[in-house]
């Protein structure tokens, strides 16, 4: 993109630091605003991390400016990260998730192997979601009248974590007993991130959605549905400014077929897509590949 090297250089492509290398990031200046973006939305991540550091002015540009923003995580969505979660054994209340390539992760399956390791800021013991590089946490108490959950967004290249939401409380009554999962998804009409919350309640087997948008005050509740839909594969998955969930739909103790609930972030609305057709086939889990819905399954347990 650009023929001289030294410009490269001065615009933060890492090389040994001089006397002059105040000089040379003074001279930045001479390239037009519009380019110095336009290189900048090429590098990965950890080195705009390090960017920051050079002078106020490229602190401002890299952590608030939306245009850039909003180009490095279309050219960032080219080459993908896969995000690998575990909870390491004897210890229940510390997740870890692995963060690497998907080929390396082809050439070698270890998923200690191959990647960062990142530990889930405390309380937090769930992620649940991931959306244009930010991760969704969940922390929940229980007592013995009622349960709260709360949820927070954190970034992990800037290590930053969100205040937690307001919390979701579920009170309990004469039998009722709650089966709560999450999603975690992006609406691009509004320009912010939300995290879907399917609650079953059993003792009225109705399935209310509640939705938490950035920087709320309260959790919306959007939809009361009837039949209950109880959730399959317990994590939501983001597409298209939607959050999926497989599983099945039921009433009076009586299930119906295999369905997809989609929630639509920006309407508020949600609808049921059947599943594909197999012989003597018994589907676990979904998730998203190259922008379509997949899902996978077990035939005759192979």
């Amino acid at each position: 993109m650009v023929s001289n090297g030294s410009k490269l250089y001065m615009l933060g492509l890492p090389q040994p630091i001089s006397q002059d290398f105040g000089k040379k990031t003074a001279m930045a200046g001479i390239l037009p605003h519009e380019l110095i973006l336009e290189i900048l939305s090429w590098l990965p991540v950890t080195s705009l991390m390090r960017f920051r550091c050079v002078s106020k002015t490229w602190k401002f540009l890299i952590s608030d400016d939306p245009y850039l923003v909003k180009l490095h995580m279309e050219r960032s969505s080219r080459n993908p990260q896969i995000l690998l979660m575990a909870r390491q054994r004897y210890k229940s209340q510390c997740f870890m998730a692995s963060l690497g390539s998907l080929p390396c992760l082809i050439q070698n399956p270890a998923p200690s192997s191959c990647g960062r390791i990142l530990r889930c800021p405390k309380p937090y013991k769930y992620v649940f979601g991931s959306c244009n590089g930010l991760l969704s946490l969940h922390h929940s108490l229980s007592t013995n009248e009622c349960e709260e959950h709360w949820v927070c967004f954190w970034n992990p290249a800037t290590k930053i974590c969100s205040r937690p939401s307001p919390s979701l409380r579920l009170n309990y009554g004469m039998g009722v007993q709650y089966d709560i999962n999450f999603g975690f998804g992006y609406d691009d009409r509004r320009d912010s991130y939300k995290v879907v919350a399917m609650v079953l309640d059993s003792s009225t087997q109705r399935t209310s959605v509640w939705v938490y948008c950035m920087g709320d005050v309260c959790w919306r509740r959007t939809i009361m549905t009837s039949p209950a839909f109880l959730t399959f594969d317990s994590n939501g998955y983001s597409l298209n400014g939607t959050v999926n969930w497989i599983g099945y739909s039921f009433e009076e103790s009586k299930f119906e077929e295999l369905q997809i609930f989609m929630y639509d972030l920006k309407n508020d609305s949600c609808r049921y897509l059947s599943v594909p057709e197999t012989e003597a086939s018994e589907f676990t889990s979904m998730g998203v590949l190259n922008g379509c819905l997949c899902v996978s399954f077990d035939e005759r347990r192979t």
